[in-house]
């Protein structure tokens, strides 16, 4: 077999994003990257291009190569501690009362151990509780995992994790084959789904609680706050949800109440204020003038090979095998540019009827065929149905470029500088995002100067934490100290930061005067005295009540600096990042991981000395 290069990698680590919606560390490259390998050499195929054609074209491939692509993680009884609460909630007043069985969701469920560490206990409950019984579900995206779920079948290995309390619930074999099962009454309560939690349930079906533990870790806030919004569609009014221990700092939705870690439920009315519904965001991650291509595709591996080109050549792109993925973006942006469609038929329906429902809907923008064979009287059809041009496939990458260019034209390009200055404005919930952000910042790297809205208490331990979490060394908070590379500066008691010209070199400077925007220190204050000079600058503002910040990042976008704005989905509160893309003050705008992308590019440029 011919070895995997840099491009086949990197193309096995965005198909897995794309078919899991998870966050791909680092630590789980190899893993996912020997997976593949290894379903390549399985499958006697001589290069990663040969292994996909042949997935094309044999359908049974496909579930082994999805699970190739997943994390498989898991193990019985893990983090007790949500075991423990279990125990506690099935002997509840609530469950007492229940007409019915009580009803159980593992999201996310591997190979099952989580589902049947819950089964045990509730088995054991039903022999104990007359007029009790319960049923199971289990969903994963690995239908490989489900099916070994469904077998039930466990190395006798796994028995140290099982308490002791409840080995008389389950069926051992032979010693020779050292396995073990669940006892059937468990399993044959068990039903399985391959399932996605980011995708609508589309189900009717609500249970009394779901679990969906240490799955959301692999997702960014945009994804956790997506799966919590399904989850709470799969949940009875009185159900539970509940989540990894580590993962409850995440549940950021207004509809849910903690009710002992790391369980939530739903807030009654009363409790849960009403949230105005904002403005949609341009879906772009950039600037609002730059058009986004959206490619409406059946298959994976051509959405990824079209999407990876265009990205390549600096374009913003939506690729979906869904056509309503397709038809929102349309309804909630005004960014979407050209829509390359392939024609064949989409979810049943015909790429022609889509055509003609986009312009009734008033979609007047780009949007073309790709079709496999040269036919007359089809492409008569689509032009009169609204299609701007057919394509003839295969599309070499230099006309699919050129086409594009016709459309869009080229591709609007950053001005990517190394900065001599990076400023940073949050507020509430800004503390754990400059945390994530900031960690292991790379170097060399300039100043960074942060106004973070906090108590005087607790800015003095945050700064170091936030120090030690970066890499950087906390400098000194005073009048004239000398702005160093590779050192944080931030506000820590009841005054404004700024920054001064002094002898060639920047400086810092404390000032009492006047609240701005209801705060000192204040972000607009900060970032106002930056203004004026040749100094390079990247100026970010995060979640945050009110409107501080927005002005003087708006000034400084103006003056030239790179400003990147945090999106609503992954707001804790989106007061200041709303206020600053109004007044059209971002550069771009998105997630906290997103924005590191950009700092992360932004500091490998080569440092280059400028007059201040």
């Amino acid at each position: 077999m011919q070895d995997l290069d840099r491009d086949d990698i990197e193309l096995i680590l965005l198909m897995a994003q794309d078919i899991t919606g998870a966050k791909i560390h680092r630590t789980h490259d190899s893993v996912l990257v020997q997976n593949v390998r290894s379903r390549i050499l399985r499958n006697g195929c001589r290069s990663f291009a040969e292994y996909l054609r042949y997935l094309d074209r044999t359908p049974s491939e496909e579930p082994h190569f999805i699970s190739a692509l997943t994390i498989h993680t898991t193990a019985f009884f893990r983090e007790l501690i949500a075991f423990e609460q279990f125990q506690k909630l099935l002997v509840s007043p609530a469950i007492a009362q229940l007409k019915g069985p009580f009803s159980l969701l593992s999201i996310g469920s591997s190979t099952g151990e989580e589902l049947y560490s819950y089964g045990l206990i509730l088995e054991m409950h039903r022999r104990n509780t007359p007029g009790f019984d319960y049923q199971l579900e289990a969903w994963d995206i690995d239908p490989v995992s489900l099916r070994l779920l469904e077998a039930g079948t466990y190395p006798v290995t796994a028995l140290r994790h099982i308490p002791q309390r409840y080995h008389a619930l389950l069926d051992k074999t032979e010693a020779k084959s050292g396995t073990f099962s669940p006892h059937s009454d468990i399993r044959k309560r068990v039903k399985t789904r391959s399932k996605n939690i980011l995708e609508p349930p589309g189900i009717l079906e609500r249970f009394h609680f779901v679990s969906c533990r240490n799955l959301l870790i692999y997702f960014d806030q945009i994804k956790i706050n997506k799966a919590i919004t399904h989850m709470l569609q799969l949940l009875q009014d009185q159900g539970i949800l509940c989540t990894g221990v580590s993962e409850t700092v995440a549940i950021q939705n207004e509809a849910l109440k903690s009710c002992g870690m790391p369980f939530f439920t739903r807030k009654a009315p009363a409790e849960a204020a009403p949230v105005a519904k904002p403005e949609p965001l341009p879906l772009t991650k950039r600037s609002r003038t730059i058009k986004t291509i959206a490619i409406l595709e059946e298959s994976r591996q051509h959405r990824e090979q079209i999407g990876t080109l265009l990205r390549e050549a600096g374009y913003d792109v939506l690729s979906s095998r869904n056509l309503e993925d397709i038809r929102s973006a349309v309804q909630n942006s005004k960014n979407i540019g050209l829509i390359l469609l392939n024609n064949i038929l989409l979810s049943g329906k015909s790429p022609l009827d889509f055509i003609k429902e986009l312009r009734q809907d008033g979609y007047k923008e780009g949007l073309c065929l790709l079709a496999n064979q040269n036919d007359g009287a089809f492409t008569e059809r689509a032009l009169a149905a609204g299609c701007n041009e057919v394509f003839l496939k295969p599309l070499s990458s230099d006309e699919l470029l050129a086409n594009c260019k016709r459309y869009l034209g080229l591709p609007q390009k950053r001005n990517v500088f190394y900065p001599d200055l990076i400023m940073i404005g949050a507020s509430t919930g800004g503390t754990e995002v400059l945390v994530r952000m900031l960690a292991r910042l790379p170097q060399p790297c300039p100043p960074v100067l942060v106004v973070q809205h906090i108590s005087p208490n607790f800015a003095q331990d945050f700064a170091k934490r936030l120090a030690q979490s970066s890499g950087l060394t906390l400098g000194q908070i005073r009048n004239g100290e000398r702005l160093v590379p590779g050192q944080l500066y931030m506000a820590l008691h009841d005054y404004h930061i700024r920054i001064v010209r002094q002898d060639g070199s920047l400086r810092l400077d404390l000032n009492f005067g006047a609240h701005r925007n209801n705060h000192r220190p204040s972000v607009d204050v900060l970032f106002e005295s930056a203004l004026g000079g040749r100094t390079k600058i990247v100026a970010c503002l995060l979640t945050g009540m009110g409107s501080d910040g927005a002005i003087g990042l708006q000034k400084l976008r103006q003056q030239g600096a790179l400003t990147l704005v945090q999106d609503e989905a992954s707001s804790v509160v989106f007061g200041m990042p709303r206020e600053a893309i109004r007044l059209d003050a971002a550069d771009f705008v998105g997630n906290p991981e997103e924005i590191r992308c950009q700092l992360n590019e932004i500091l490998g440029q080569k440092p280059i000395k400028s007059v201040s």
